[in-house]
């Protein structure tokens, strides 16, 4: 199963033959961490019934270690069961550009400006207030810079935040691109901004790596996990800190990572590998005896 959120299936599985994904726990924190996140009855019912499933699995697999401690923190499911099969980057995000790379009509409203990118939703976690905050104070100082936000249909609250601060005529919300055209805004953009307050894994750092972009992302666990000595970080939702850094960079008083080693770090994750791991723990399941065994335990 590929995603957490189709757990509840375990329940019309063999669950000792089954394996789900957990890519984070956000389906989860109503029933986990209720003060987290209040929801209604009938939410918590489903977030509980899915809960179940998952933690019935024969095998949970997970991106990074932040979310494996988070799963057993909360005594989802037994350490054994777990199997650590990180994402990989995708071939269309490398250094040189694709024959179907799109991105230079989809960015010509820039005019050629260097611009600021960040991939991602609108949903809360991903800080779009901050990015916001952040962009219009580099504004006052770089008033060249341009923002392009890829992925996300801003809220009424996120539209009228981009009003109130005067930056809507300096922001780009391209429509969903393929690989290759998103991998040419990664190789165009001056940098790539990851200010989320929560990730599982945090996609766009890799990706970005792999195609040389310097990248400035919250300083999470899970982000210096998957983004190491490649990446800048700045502390979660700390504006000042976060414009800063990024001013300091845009005036070159600091240096980014080298981009021999954004994109080193971005080789050590492929979907080679990813598919291996997956495959050598449902052999390891299927080995002879090992489901009678989990029959014994009662979890089959």
């Amino acid at each position: 199963m590929v995603d957490h959120s189709y757990a509840q299936l375990v329940h019309a599985l063999p669950a000792g033959q089954t394996g789900v994904y957990c890519h984070d726990l956000d389906a989860f924190w109503s029933v986990l961490e209720p003060s987290r996140e209040p929801r209604p009855a009938w939410f918590r019912w489903m977030a509980r019934a899915t809960l179940r499933g998952l933690e019935r699995a024969a095998i949970v697999f997970h991106s990074t270690q932040a979310v494996r401690s988070q799963l057993l923190a909360h005594g989802v499911t037994d350490p054994a069961r777990l199997v650590w099969a990180p994402y990989g980057v995708s071939p269309e995000y490398r250094p040189d550009p694709s024959p179907s790379d799109a991105s230079e009509a989809l960015l010509a409203p820039l005019g050629g400006r260097p611009f600021l990118l960040h991939v991602g939703s609108s949903i809360p976690r991903k800080r779009l207030d901050v990015l916001f905050d952040v962009f219009a104070a580099l504004r006052a100082r770089h008033p060249d810079l341009r923002l392009v936000q890829q992925g996300g249909a801003l809220t009424p609250a996120q539209r009228e935040q981009v009003s109130q601060l005067g930056i809507a005529g300096a922001l780009l919300q391209p429509p969903k691109v393929d690989r290759a055209t998103l991998a040419g805004m990664y190789r165009r953009a001056w940098a790539v901004l990851v200010p989320s307050e929560a990730e599982g894994f945090g996609l766009p750092v890799i990706e970005a790596l792999a195609c040389g972009a310097k990248v400035i992302a919250s300083d999470l666990a899970v982000l210096r996990e998957v983004g190491g000595e490649a990446c800048t970080y700045c502390p979660v939702a700390n504006v000042e800190a976060w414009v800063e850094t990024l001013d300091a960079l845009l005036s070159g008083r600091h240096h980014a990572p080298s981009p021999e080693a954004r994109r080193a770090r971005a080789a050590r994750f492929t979907w080679q590998q990813h598919a291996r791991t997956v495959l050598e723990a449902y052999l390891h399941l299927l080995r002879p005896g090992f489901l009678d065994h989990k029959t014994k335990d009662g979890t089959r």
